[in-house]
């Protein structure tokens, strides 16, 4: 069959496109390294998570629907050094905000409980505040896994019912 013969105005629209196509190749492992570099990250937490079983045993507030206290226990399962938790609300319509978490570590500086050993451990209590139209939580444990991004681990997905005072482990 052969290869066909292209001729002309053809010839010139090919080289423009060869043009294009050795930039892209040039380009190209820097772009699949930047996507490959993303997906790790993503993936870390997702396929490797820091924190595994983190239930709340009871969750409380002081008269104020908009701060609530909450405790329980985790099991850390890989060594990684700790940095923060942060919590996202939700709202009824599906609108995200973010919700303030205070925590403090047994009366503990950051740098006494930056990298627990893997284990059960108790945590808590710890102060969220939150809006009115927040009706579900969802907690994020940070982690210094790797040097090249830090690895984000899906702890815990609430809801939130407005008057409720206090929820223990085993009772509703």
């Amino acid at each position: 069959m052969g290869i066909p013969k292209i001729s002309g105005d053809k010839m010139s629209i090919l080289y423009a496109h060869r043009a294009k196509v050795a930039i892209i190749i040039k380009f190209l492992p820097f772009i699949v390294g930047i996507c490959l570099y993303g997906f790790l990250a993503f993936a870390d937490g997702k396929l490797f998570p820091v924190i595994k079983d983190f239930t709340i045993t009871r969750i409380y507030n002081i008269g104020n629907d908009n701060e609530r206290f909450i405790g329980g226990y985790f099991s850390k399962i890989r060594g990684c050094p700790f940095i923060t938790i942060h919590a996202i609300g939700t709202t009824a319509d599906g609108k995200v905000n973010k919700v303030h978490i205070a925590h403090t570590f047994e009366g503990k500086n950051y740098y006494d409980t930056n990298n627990k050993p893997k284990g059960t451990f108790e945590w808590g209590d710890w102060k969220l505040t939150t809006t009115p139209d927040i009706v579900d939580i969802t907690l994020y444990g940070l982690h210094e896994c790797s040097p090249l991004w830090i690895t984000e681990t899906e702890l815990i997905h609430f809801k939130i019912y407005p008057g409720i005072q206090n929820i223990w482990a085993g009772n509703s």
